[in-house]
């Protein structure tokens, strides 16, 4: 890519001397200055990384005791409720039901009165009833949960959005403290594999009879949907989020002992 020494040459005798391509200019000005070498290290480092123990234990990675490691392994892979091939989860007969916030803050102390955030106590009830979907993931229901206290903080007034926030943090500290125990018997309670056929003919009647209920102009478009629904985790997300939390009437409150205080 460089001219030829002999162009330079020739062009002595000319007026004007023609000057390099750009890019030569920039690959010899590269070139001419190397850049700087760099610094060595200094003695009183190497010294130290070679006898501090604690600079080499950063390295390596400590397996954390047993007891440890099996609350930190309930806590990420809660299991879904799966079914052998060519079966799929079927919910049996029954409606979908809630405790509301008093069942997730069981382990934390508060003196939030959840009865003052109708709409926080909305989405524990999308949750719980969440937690019986057929299919579903814990972690769905979960992430599902501290989105929703968030749009109804966002929309408080200000006099109230520190005590919603509270509330908000409450649930997301009892979340994280909850194991798979209700969600896995949640799970064993309500769902039942079935032949896809069959599972088929299960979902459209309960969908239809959902739809007469809250939206009788879907009732017709159900057999269209639940053929596109080939999959449990298609089913319990279209169940999640185009049904229950669409329609959360038709989720049934169980009173508890906070409700009757």
């Amino acid at each position: 890519d460089r001219v030829p020494e002999a162009t330079f040459r020739a062009a002595r005798g000319s007026r004007r001397m023609p000057s390099p391509p750009f890019h030569w200019r920039l690959t010899r000005r590269k070139w001419a200055t190397p850049p700087p070498p760099a610094p060595a290290a200094p003695l009183s480092l190497l010294f130290f990384l070679a006898c501090c123990p604690c600079a080499s234990a950063q390295a390596e990675w400590t397996a954390p005791p047993p007891e440890i490691a099996e609350i930190m392994e309930d806590r990420v892979a809660c299991k879904r409720f799966k079914c052998p091939k060519g079966q799929l989860p079927s919910r049996k007969p029954g409606p979908f039901t809630s405790e509301g916030c008093a069942a997730i803050s069981g382990k934390v102390k508060t003196h939030v009165d959840w009865m003052m955030h109708p709409r926080i106590s909305r989405c524990c009830h999308i949750r719980q009833a969440c937690l019986s979907i057929c299919g579903v993931s814990k972690k769905k229901c979960d992430s599902a949960l501290d989105k929703c206290a968030k749009h109804v903080c966002e929309a408080v007034r200000e006099s109230k959005k520190n005590e919603c926030e509270h509330a908000r943090n409450t649930i997301s500290m009892a979340v994280g403290l909850s194991d798979c125990e209700a969600f896995k018997q949640a799970q064993e309670n309500h769902c039942v594999c079935k032949q896809k056929d069959e599972a088929d003919k299960i979902l459209t009647k309960w969908m239809k009879s959902f739809y007469a209920k809250n939206d009788p102009d879907s009732v017709r478009l159900v057999p269209r949907r639940v053929k596109k629904l080939k999959t449990a985790e298609k089913r319990a997300l279209y169940i999640h989020n185009r049904m229950l939390k669409t329609h959360p009437g038709d989720i049934i409150r169980k009173k508890t002992e906070h409700d009757e205080l």
